[in-house]
């Protein structure tokens, strides 16, 4: 019971703190120091949902100030400590962090530090990708899978091998539930030269002739599902490519 009253004690100091803070004019130090405690405080103290959101709050308080205390120099020194900054970040929910992330990024790049901006990248896309293979349902797992892609180019081009690979196989001249007609030509007289040949000549789109037609509504699902696939993965990694070159 004493510990519960000893608790409720300090709440009610860390919050008479915070409301000081957010009530008079200080620096951006003192308010950052201020609203950090309230965040450890409420933290160590009081766990409950409410806490959660209040904390958040808080939290992206906390982060424009810390960065424009720096820019007005009211530390002895005006290094931003990423690393630091991202602990008391990390003690969040992943939607939160993404938020909380993409809240400092900003306010970095607005205040001119945009090195320690880019910095944050890679941790906004680790956040962003845990985020949506977190959530549950086909979409979020596609829009996870897209990211994941879209991130590494490398990732890319082991999609494109396995996805070229799977084409081949699928075109294959087999009596095994036909539902597509592949329409080839005589490249070679090698029977798998010949295939990937056309294969890659229906990709690039080479001579019309060399097509791919349905016979069945199964064999017309299969190629919208390629379509789409092609939009969600390829597109997706170029538009995503244009947008961080603008942002540069």
């Amino acid at each position: 019971m004493s510990k519960n009253i000893k608790n409720i004690n300090k709440i009610h100091e860390f919050y008479s703190e915070l409301e000081k803070c957010y009530s008079i004019k200080g620096c951006d130090h003192e308010r950052a120091s201020t609203i950090l405690n309230a965040i450890i405080n409420r933290k160590k103290y009081l766990e409950t949902s409410e806490n959660e959101s209040s904390s958040y709050v808080d939290c992206k308080k906390f982060l424009s100030h810390y960065v424009h205390s720096m820019v007005s120099k009211e530390h002895d020194y005006d290094e931003i400590n990423i690393e630091q900054i991202l602990k008391i970040i990390n003690e969040y929910s992943a939607e939160q962090k993404l938020h909380l992330i993409d809240l400092f990024k900003r306010e970095l790049e607005i205040n001119g530090y945009s090195e320690q901006a880019n910095q944050l990248k890679s941790y906004f896309d680790k956040t962003r990708l845990q985020v949506y293979f977190n959530k549950s349902g086909f979409k979020s797992k596609v829009m996870w899978l897209s990211l994941k892609l879209s991130y590494r180019k490398r990732y890319l081009f082991y999609w494109l091998v396995a996805s070229f690979f799977v084409l081949t196989v699928s075109l294959i001249r087999t009596n095994l539930c036909p539902i597509l007609i592949f329409n080839t030509e005589a490249i070679s007289n090698n029977l798998l030269i010949n295939h990937i040949s056309n294969v890659l000549i229906l990709i690039f789109e080479v001579d019309p002739d060399v097509n791919v037609k349905p016979i069945n509504i199964a064999g017309v699902i299969l190629i919208i599902i390629g379509k789409i696939i092609f939009l969600l993965f390829i597109v997706n990694f170029l538009i995503r490519r244009i947008f961080d070159n603008n942002i540069k």
